[in-house]
Formats: C-alpha cells, sequence, structure tokens
C-alpha cells in the first residue's frame, strides 16, 4: 500500500490528469479534491476510492494519507464515516489532562479487541 501522492507520482500523473482519469470512469472528481485528500485533509467515499485506486491499480493507505493532515472540530458536509470517526476521537483525545491520554488510548484498544472479537462470532 502507498500513500495517495506517492502512487500518483509513481504513475506519473499530475493531480489533474487523476482527476480526469478517474471522471472519466463515471465519477465527478475535480484537481483540488485530489489536492484536498493527498494533504490529508479528508477521506474519500468508498466509490471515491475505488475509482482512484482503480486509476492508479494499487491500494491505497487511506488512514495513513488522511493522518497527515488536520483533524479540525468542524463538521464538513459529506464526510466519510471515518472522518466522523477521527474526529470524534481527536475530541476524545483533545479534551483530555495529559496524564490520562494513555489510559484513553488503552480504553480505546479495549474496545476495539471487543468488536473483533465479536466479529468473529457466528450469527444466529
Amino acid at each position: 500500500m502507498k500513500l495517495l501522492k506517492e502512487a500518483r507520482e509513481a504513475k506519473g500523473l499530475t493531480q489533474t490528469e487523476l482527476a480526469e482519469l478517474v471522471e472519466a470512469n463515471g465519477l465527478k472528481l475535480k484537481q483540488n479534491q485530489i489536492s484536498a485528500l493527498e494533504l490529508g485533509k479528508r477521506f474519500p467515499r468508498p466509490a471515491t476510492r475505488k475509482g482512484i485506486e482503480d486509476v492508479l491499480g494499487v491500494e491505497i493507505d487511506w488512514v495513513t494519507t488522511r493522518m497527515q493532515g488536520p483533524i479540525s472540530l468542524g463538521y464538513a458536509e459529506n464526510e466519510s464515516p471515518e472522518d466522523g470517526m477521527l474526529r470524534s476521537l481527536f475530541v476524545y483525545f483533545k479534551s483530555a489532562q495529559r496524564s490520562e491520554v494513555q489510559g484513553r488510548i488503552k480504553f480505546v484498544k479495549q474496545v476495539v479487541k471487543r468488536f473483533e472479537k465479536e466479529l468473529k462470532k457466528p450469527r444466529r
């Protein structure tokens, strides 16, 4: 997996060219949106992710790409579920005293383990 900018540059494409190729496959995408994605300002929707990955011919590490940018507290119209989760975690960690952060990280890890365990259980 690569970061979006690395994958685009490896293909020798500009942001505009990538957007045009993705649009040619039926998705609306502009250069400024590619720029925002590369800067980690937002997550793309699933269809957009697939469209970009199809054009580039590689899986993109969307989480690492997104984590390079700022996580603001404001609401973004059409934000992805991942952006909503990052925003919530940002508020959760930012509101803690410095001495509480490790405890909050431990709690989030426990929640993730619990969900992983639940997903392994057969459905009735």
